[in-house]
């Protein structure tokens, strides 16, 4: 089956030690061959823009969310009371609002402040895990710790878009066009990569069809951070800013685009997995890294009537659960998970509130309140070698 489909419009621990992954991760590192420069808190920073190819789609399907949270400008209580007069009457309109205080981190200040909040809950969205190919960093995957490889495996330096810190997600790719204008924001990473290879117009017109996305290439800005902290050492790599393809101008005339692309290594042929009617081969299967499948898992079907705070209209379903997708099919008759042992897990994101509605579609998206807890290192995990 084809990677072909439009956008609608309506594992645990590891077994492998930190020393090992200390090793791979400095091989890691080292495969970026330029200076590092080290910032004010001693952190190592390389940075080298390269050119990527986009090898790696999966849907993850409809992902619960965290509630929006912003600071609130309502009048907070006083005196003991758990709520103020204003909040109230907020209430009275936004039903699906509620307040909490929450301690986190001002960094301008640089320390814990207690702040009143005002929260609500958001459906469920449509995402992707994209992962870009690198074939001028070539890197020996029987390297990595989990590889039972005697021989050499040379493969393109693979590196997704997502991220992870802490066995989260950095990054959320939305696949969800604008409610309003059916269409991607400019700000949106997947309307970036189309526009760097010049299909923009064409995407836009076929529905943002996936397939649009199948090897795209362009120049990224590669990003490696490393940093020594209490004895321990923490490397982190993140792709950023897809731009078009240029000729580069030498002293002796120009490297066009074609002399570049065809001076770069081969690739492996491209894997896209849809959560139904997709190609659910052994060999595409074990691509998907182990925190992804977590991530897929987590897909929930949603009323959105009740979220739109009309249920008197009637059920309108909407996403898709995990274990009702063809995929989930596959990754249980490959005996890569037990369906009865996921059937009794919980979801591992922060509740919402029972008594509280997803916000209507009317209420003002939430702003950025520039506070967040004080930053801390990730811890190692496991998530399989990487293809």
């Amino acid at each position: 089956m084809s990677f072909d489909k439009a956008v609608e419009t309506g594992s645990t621990g590891s077994a492998i030690s930190s020393d090992d992954w200390s090793k791979y991760n400095e091989l890691e590192w080292n495969l970026l061959d330029v200076n590092p420069v080290k910032d004010a808190k001693g952190k190592e920073t390389k940075t080298a823009t390269l050119i990527g190819v986009l090898n790696f789609v999966a849907e993850l399907g409809t992902q619960p969310q965290a509630p929006f949270s912003m600071v609130s400008t309502t009048a907070p209580p006083q005196n003991g009371e758990d709520m103020s007069v204003a909040e109230i009457e907020r209430l009275k309109k936004f039903k699906s609002n509620w307040f909490e205080w929450v301690d986190e981190w001002d960094k301008n200040e640089k320390a814990m402040k207690t702040v009143r909040k005002v929260f609500w809950n958001q459906d469920p969205v449509e995402s992707l895990v994209l992962a870009v190919d690198f074939p001028a960093l070539q890197f020996d995957y029987s390297k990595h710790p989990a590889s039972e490889s005697e021989e050499s495996d040379l493969r393109p330096f693979r590196i997704d878009y997502n991220g992870k810190f802490q066995r989260k997600f950095e990054r959320t790719v939305v696949n969800e066009v604008n409610y309003k204008t059916k269409k991607f924001g400019d700000k949106d990473i997947k309307y970036k990569i189309i526009s760097a290879t010049g299909q923009l117009e064409q995407y836009q017109k076929d529905g943002h069809n996936l397939k649009y996305l199948i090897q795209a290439t362009c120049n990224w800005d590669v990003v490696m951070t490393k940093n020594v902290k209490d004895g321990k050492t923490y490397y982190k790599t993140q792709i950023k800013n897809p731009t078009a393809l240029q000729d580069i101008k030498e002293r002796n005339g120009n490297y066009t685009v074609a002399e570049q692309l065809a001076d770069l290594p081969e690739v492996p042929k491209f894997c896209g997995l849809l959560l139904n009617g997709g190609d659910y081969s052994e060999e595409n299967l074990k691509q998907v890294r182990g925190m992804w499948w977590d991530e897929m898992k987590k897909s929930t079907q949603f009323d959105k009537n009740v979220s739109l705070g009309r249920p008197e209209n009637g059920e309108w379903l909407m996403g898709r659960n995990w274990m009702d997708s063809d995929i989930a099919k596959a990754y249980y008759a490959a005996g890569l998970g037990n369906k009865e042992e996921d059937l009794g897990k919980t979801d591992p994101l922060p509740e919402p509130k029972p008594e509280d509605k997803p916000a209507a579609p009317q209420q003002s998206a939430p702003q950025d309140s520039g506070s967040a807890s004080a930053p801390s290192e990730p811890t190692v995990d496991f998530d399989g070698i990487p293809f």
